[in-house]
């Protein structure tokens, strides 16, 4: 069976009253007895303890009474009791805090002595203990949300516990519970209010919570509670890009420096770059710059580089504004470099000697060569045979105007009189392949024959009797060059006896030479005949017959 301590202390008493009374008669000395000692309620937060006592003297008058406060029994505390009017002996202690949660504290005895050395000890009561955890209530904190961005959190809350707040802590911690920082807070005037506040930082995640701020509270017997503030959400709305303006727009497909400018802004957190990109038309980077943010905090200045697009059928180049926010929310806006199809322009074209000899020559050309989107790659000479072969090419230098192009290429002579000739053509090209080509003259032919005059003969007329004769003439041809000047001897039905070559003098026009005719015995008839033949490189032949045997 279990009894309770006042059960027990109740029985104690009876007992001792009983050995009081019985004293006397079985013989026993009489010391001093507390019949009973009580108190209020022990503070498990410590403090003052009123105790009251009855004490009953014995054979010798009661010397002292005290009350005292004993922890693992050694004395702490101690007063001396007083006896009242009414024989009730009265007195205060003090306790100290338990600052245990599980084990018991202090204890309070109250002690009895007589002048004949005896003496009587009391347990008033225990201190017990506390394991009730702090309650924290009334939380509220600014601003609410707690900002993506981070900042300061400003914390109110009161706390109360049966035992002393010793520390009201924010704590602030990453999603895995490490802790980046934690800052006191402070009691207000009521006691149990507290303020605080504490920076959190910049969630750096757009698909995450943040940062977690906790509010911690600890009483003197080290019972902790912790409450969960507020968690700090991620930024989920990109950056907006909008009013871009380029120069020039459209982007030209030569390419060159595009400055741009732009309204950038973020939402929840702010940014961290705003770049412009220059992709090739695979997609593959080549080149990035910074664009600056103005005065108003919201215009972005930058400039982008782009090559020339070298293909008359496809976009080129990719310039890519992006703005990405310290979440890593991502913004772009891209323009695309158009192509262009647009032929050059050839125009102004001068050529010298003109027209083109049908002998051929080297004939000097001028001519405007423009392009409305794209620079000009080539500008050259080409010379064509009839059936439209390239027979060679030459490069054009252009002026210092940068519009005007001039060159030489060699036009062979024509040797056909009856087609015309080779073409002569201004081929321009741009850095996109466009292409365009101009005629510039088509070589003709000649069918004109050579021209033989002023003949001299030596001796005038052949000599019947047969010997050698002599020629000088002059031969020219409007058009092409002499191939073959020569004396030729037929007999009287048209045949060729024999030929002989012409030599050209120093004039170029002067030819002579020396043949010879057989003999004539057939005075009924004409002997052999003597004839002048040229013959120029387009096989136009010229037939004069300058005498003849009589």
């Amino acid at each position: 069976m279990n009894f309770s301590r006042l059960q027990i202390r109740r029985a104690m008493l009876w007992v001792a009253v009983l050995l009081c009374a019985m004293a006397p008669a079985l013989g026993m000395a009489q010391g001093v007895l507390i019949l009973h000692a009580t108190s209020n309620a022990i503070p498990i937060a410590g403090g003052k303890v009123y105790v009251d006592a009855q004490i009953k003297a014995g054979k010798y008058p009661v010397s002292s009474v005290t009350v005292g406060v004993y922890l693992n029994g050694s004395l702490i505390h101690g007063a001396n009791m007083i006896r009242t009017p009414s024989g009730v002996y009265v007195g205060t202690v003090t306790v100290d805090i338990n600052t245990s949660n599980s084990v018991n504290g202090e204890e309070i005895d109250v002690v009895a002595h007589d002048t004949g050395g005896n003496s009587d000890k009391v347990i008033v009561g225990t201190q017990g203990f506390s394991n009730v955890l702090p309650l924290i209530a009334k939380v509220t904190y600014l601003p609410d949300p707690i900002p993506v961005a981070g900042g300061a959190v400003a914390v109110t809350a009161v706390v109360t516990d049966v035992l002393p707040i010793v520390g009201v802590t924010l704590h602030v911690k990453w999603p895995g519970g490490t802790e980046v920082r934690s800052v006191g807070m402070k009691v207000g005037a009521d006691g149990k209010t507290y303020k605080g506040s504490v920076d959190v930082d910049l969630n750096p995640d757009h698909s995450r919570n943040g940062q977690t701020v906790n509010i911690t509270a600890v009483d003197a017997a080290t019972n902790t509670d912790t409450n969960l503030v507020a968690t700090q959400s991620y930024a989920k709305v990109p950056p907006s890009i909008s009013n871009v303006v380029y120069k020039p727009d459209p982007l030209p497909a030569a390419g060159g420096l595009i400055p741009i400018t732009a309204k950038i802004k973020s939402f929840d957190v702010p940014l961290s770059v705003v770049e412009v990109i220059v992709n090739a038309p695979g997609g593959s980077f080549l080149r990035s710059s910074i664009m600056t943010k103005q005065s108003d905090g919201i215009t972005y200045k930058g400039a982008a580089t782009l090559d020339e697009n070298t293909s008359n059928s496809k976009p080129g180049e990719t310039i890519v504004i992006e703005a990405v926010d310290a979440a890593g929310n991502l913004q772009q806006v891209e323009l695309k470099q158009p192509f262009s199809a647009e032929k050059p322009t050839i125009s102004n074209v001068a050529y010298s000697p003109k027209p083109i000899p049908v002998a051929g020559a080297t004939i000097s050309v001028s001519a405007k060569a423009t392009d409305k989107e794209l620079p000009l790659a080539t500008v050259q000479l080409k010379v064509l045979t009839p059936q439209g072969l390239v027979v060679r090419t030459q490069g054009m230098t252009v002026g210092s105007d940068g519009l005007t192009y001039s060159g030489a290429i060699q036009v062979d002579l024509n040797a056909n009189n009856s087609s015309v000739g080779e073409s002569l053509v201004i081929d321009a090209k741009d850095v996109a392949g466009n292409d365009k080509s101009e005629v510039v003259q088509i070589q003709l032919n000649s069918s004109a024959q050579p021209v033989v005059s002023n003949v001299v003969l030596s001796p005038k007329s052949p000599p019947v009797g047969g010997g050698a004769i002599s020629a000088i003439a002059l031969v020219t041809d409007v058009a092409l060059p002499l191939v073959s000047v020569q004396l030729q001897v037929l007999d009287p039905h048209g045949v060729l006896v024999r030929y002989t070559g012409m030599k050209v003098a120093a004039d170029g026009i002067t030819y002579a030479g020396t043949t010879s005719v057989d003999k004539h015995s057939d005075s009924s008839v004409k002997g052999e005949s003597v004839w002048i033949v040229a013959i120029d490189a387009a096989n136009n032949v010229k037939k004069v017959p300058v005498a003849t045997q009589q």
